[in-house]
């Protein structure tokens, strides 16, 4: 099980949005949530992201499960499409990846760049190779 509650309520003074919200979800299960305006489905998606709290009930959500959503009202004054919009909220993890991709080449490179630095200053050098490692033996 992904995500659970039971008996969510949430009320503004004496207007009630949520009672008695119960359900659960599956692994790889989809689900809609749908009702006509004012029903309770972005109460229900506050409370479950934790961007509000619930006055009664519990919910469970999976160890290292995130949740999120795109506000219904979500105003933005870029050029950028809605998938792209969407994506802004990866920016720092994709920045993190970007980084580590390019540790990852300058590592890679890190060895022949080693490799001609020493060879530039050794010389009259000759070379032995064994499998992936090269030695080098002065020759004076």
């Amino acid at each position: 099980m992904i995500l659970a509650c039971r008996q969510l309520h949430k009320a503004y003074g004496i207007d009630v949005i949520l009672e008695k919200i119960t359900f659960h979800m599956e692994e790889r299960e989809k689900a809609a949530i749908v009702g006509v305006n004012g029903a309770g489905k972005t109460t229900l998606f506050k409370v479950l992201t934790g961007e509000i709290s619930a006055d009664g009930g519990e919910f469970y959500l999976k160890k290292d499960t995130t949740m999120g959503y795109l506000a219904q009202n979500f105003e933005t004054n870029s050029e950028k499409t809605i998938y792209d919009e969407m994506l802004t909220v990866f920016e720092k993890i994709m920045q993190t990846e970007a980084n580590l991709r390019e540790m990852e080449n300058e590592m890679g490179g890190l060895s022949d760049r080693l490799w001609q630095i020493k060879w530039k200053n050794t010389p009259n050098c000759s070379i032995i190779l064994k499998k992936t490692t090269a030695t080098a033996i002065r020759a004076d």
